[in-house]
Order: C-alpha cells, then structure tokens, then sequence
C-alpha cells in the first residue's frame, strides 16, 4: 500500500462521497433515457436530454461534480495532490454554479445571468462539433463573479455577512488558482529536499495528504449543498432529508477541520 493510503482514515469524508452516486442517480431519474442524436457530417451519435430545462443543467452538472470530487480522492490517495486541487477547483466552480441557478428556479424569477448561463450551456458545442468552434471559444460566457452574486444574495438574506462571504469565496477560489494554472508555490511542494528531485510520481509525504483529505472533506459541504438545492427544486422532501442527514454526519466528524 503507497503511503497516504485509504488507510490514513477519513471513513466519513469517503463513505459520504459513496453516497453522493445514489443521490445524482434518483435526481437523474426523471431524464431517463436521454435520446441518441446522430452526429452532422460524420458517424456517430451522441446523448442530448428530450428537454434542456435548468434542471436538466443542475444535474448534468451534479454529474460532473461528483464524479470529480471521487477522482480527486483518488488522486490524493496516490499522492498526486497538486493534480487533485486543480479537480477540487472545478469541483467548487461546479457547486457554485448548481446553487446559482438552483436560487433561480426556487424564487421562480431568474435573472439575465441566470438565463444566460441556462442557455450557454446548452448552446456550448463539444470540440469538433461543428465549424464555429473558434468563434464559440471566444464568445464572452457568464463568468464566477456574476454567478457569486446568488451566493451573496442567499447570506443577506440569512442575515449573514454579504460582502465578508464574497471575499472569502474570492480568496479562496484564488488560492486554488494557483494549482490550475501551476503557480510557483504547487510546483515547489513537489521538491524533496533529501534526494533534490521532483516528485513527479505522487508526493511521497502521509502528512501532505492528509492536508489535502482535510481540504477536500471541507469542498464535499459545498458539493452536498448543491445536491440538496437540487433535491429543493425536484421537491423531493424524502431525498432532501437524507442529503441533510449525510451533511450532519459530516459535519459532526470534524473531518474537514483537520
């Protein structure tokens, strides 16, 4: 077994991230089975939902979230942890844009951006799909800071700290930044000092990854937040309970606090 291993605990962080698949799967029912569309101009086909609703949005990208939050896990396992921050950065984008649009759809009244984002995700085409490709990658898209503005909008009205809550989301997006675009500091924690190399092969350090297991448990409340937004808008109260009860578990583990 490679040092950091499953071995190093996190029962809860690990077995709540089991759960995470049977939660996206009852929220996906619904859309079940998505239709074949046979591809332009060349073999092949491909999935697209009969209707492309926020909903439909919400659990596409739920898909992508928890699939990503697992694979980080493993990456940290095997000690490729500045790789896993870079997925863990994706991963909050994710949840942040889930509950953006989920606030939308539970007011009943969505903003530009809100229908915007819906329609640019629909709009967005795969590479190779069709010829305007470059001309899509330089369209202007809803960005974070026009997406955070939910987020804002949600602690005002909880009677929170609005604008405290926006600097925290910016400091720390920024910090995971850094890994996607490989900031000096994520390539010089891969140095080992005895031997002068690189560890280009997973950080050999347990207590790195543990930092990392502890990063990670503390992004999986965002994810599960997301998920519950969604169990909101389903009006799935049965689904939205147990999602709360795994956050509670959570929560109470104190995993994510180190």
């Amino acid at each position: 077994m490679s040092p950091g291993t499953a071995a190093d605990g996190f029962p809860v962080t690990r077995s709540t991230i089991d759960e995470l698949d049977g939660w996206v799967h009852r929220l996906a029912a619904p859309l079940l089975p998505p239709q074949r569309i046979k591809r332009r101009g060349r073999a092949g086909f491909r999935w697209r939902f009969r209707d492309e609703t926020a909903y439909v949005l919400m659990v596409g990208k739920a898909v992508r979230m928890v699939s990503g939050i697992r694979a980080a896990m493993l990456l940290i396992d095997n000690g490729f942890v500045a790789e896993a921050a870079s997925l863990v950065r994706i991963v909050s984008d994710l949840a942040l844009e889930i509950v953006a649009v989920a606030e939308g759809e539970l007011r009943d009244s969505r903003t530009k951006a809100q229908q915007d984002f819906v329609a640019e995700y629909f709009a967005r085409k795969s590479i190779g799909e069709d010829d305007n490709s470059l001309q899509q990658a330089k369209k202007r898209y809803v960005n974070r800071e026009e997406l955070m503005k939910t987020h804002v909008r949600l602690a005002k009205d909880a009677g929170l700290d609005d604008e405290g809550l926006r600097d925290l989301m910016r400091t720390i997006a920024g910090v995971y930044d850094g890994y996607v675009h490989g900031s000096y500091s994520s390539s010089m924690e891969l140095y080992h000092g005895e031997r002068h190399e690189f560890m280009l092969r997973g950080h050999e350090g347990t207590e790195q990854r543990v930092v990392y297991r502890t990063a990670l448990s503390g992004k999986l409340h965002e994810v599960i937040q997301a998920i519950s937004m969604i169990a909101l808008v389903a009006r799935d109260e049965g689904l939205h309970s147990d999602i709360q009860r795994g956050l509670n578990r959570l929560e109470k583990s104190e995993e994510s606090t180190g």
